[in-house]
């Protein structure tokens, strides 16, 4: 079920908003009652998990929900699992001077009334997993080294691969959706291809207008099929991709067959067998960043880095 409603811990007051009218990109059902939902979402404070498989939409379905809600004019808090502030600069700290106790505010205190987007929110450190359940689930933070309860009016939302990802289900992941009063699934291209058409003409728009002010977008009916018949591993992301680099291509004359090029087709949810071989292709792919090498295989980032250690494949070093 796409939509999973849970019992809401506390009362939260919905909000109004005055959304601009938007040209719909969709055209598979799934998709369209997805796209349905982000007016009535936007429209409350609810904390919302968006699940999927890397280059799904999760970023931009999240994005959406902001901008459409009366909050988009508060402050707004755009945080990665895998690469947070301190502890100290998200949640506060009291020290101790010479005069007495100095309380400094965190980054959710300033935000105070405003949205925390938070991506790969199944990757938080275990550490501070406790603390951000509180945060999304009752509004409360304590600042670090303080036994103070301050209270927060912060809309989350967050995205998560645990949907993809059943291994990486956990203690860590379980608290973490847990927390959420509303989960949304994105389901991957591949099981909406309708959608390939207007969204290849969506990226390839984009691209025209680098150099054209009003472009005209044709792909080929052959095109079309190509773009249809292929397995997308790495979901929008790559199709992206791969219009870009049709558009360079073309140079202005209509996509067709001839223009698009793709990387070779992976398993999308688990490596399987020959595993380690396909992982190292993908790197060599994405010059050994791993994000690049999640996009490609359409695992996420921890996966390919979990693969890498149990194959004593050694991770690049910074600088």
């Amino acid at each position: 079920m796409l939509l999973e409603s849970r019992p809401l811990s506390r009362t939260i007051p919905t909000v109004s908003t005055n959304p601009a009218p938007k040209a719909r990109l969709f055209a598979h059902r799934t998709t369209l009652d997805l796209e349905g939902l982000i007016e009535p979402l936007a429209l409350t404070s609810l904390p919302v998990l968006l699940c999927g498989e890397a280059g799904t939409g999760k970023t931009s379905f999240a994005d959406a929900l902001f901008k459409r809600s009366r909050r988009v004019h508060a402050p707004v808090v755009r945080l990665m699992a895998r690469a947070l502030p301190s502890e100290e600069e998200l949640f506060g700290v009291e020290r101790r001077e010479a005069g007495g106790l100095r309380s400094v505010d965190g980054i959710f205190t300033r935000a105070d009334g405003g949205t925390v987007i938070l991506e790969d929110a199944d990757e938080l450190p275990i550490d501070l997993d406790r603390r951000f359940v509180r945060l999304f689930q009752d509004g409360e933070l304590s600042p670090v080294a303080s036994s103070i309860t301050r209270r927060v009016d912060l809309r989350i939302i967050a995205t998560s691969s645990s949907t993809s990802e059943p291994s990486l289900r956990g203690r860590q992941s379980e608290l973490v959706q847990r927390a959420f009063t509303t989960s949304l699934t994105l389901p991957p291209l591949r099981q909406r291809l309708d959608d390939v058409e207007a969204l290849a003409k969506h990226f390839a728009r984009i691209a025209l207008e680098r150099t054209l002010p009003e472009p005209i977008v044709v792909l080929s009916r052959e095109a079309i099929a190509k773009l249809r018949s292929h397995a997308w591993p790495g979901n929008a992301h790559e199709l992206r991709r791969v219009i870009d680099d049709a558009v360079l291509a073309s140079r202005g004359a209509p996509i067709e067959p001839s223009h698009l090029t793709f990387t070779v087709t992976r398993p999308s949810s688990t490596l399987g067998n020959g595993e380690r071989e396909r992982l190292v292709a993908a790197l060599a792919e994405g010059a050994w960043n791993q994000s690049r090498a999640a996009e490609i295989l359409g695992v996420s980032r921890r996966t390919v880095i979990r693969k890498m250690e149990r194959f004593g494949i050694p991770r690049p070093r910074k600088g």
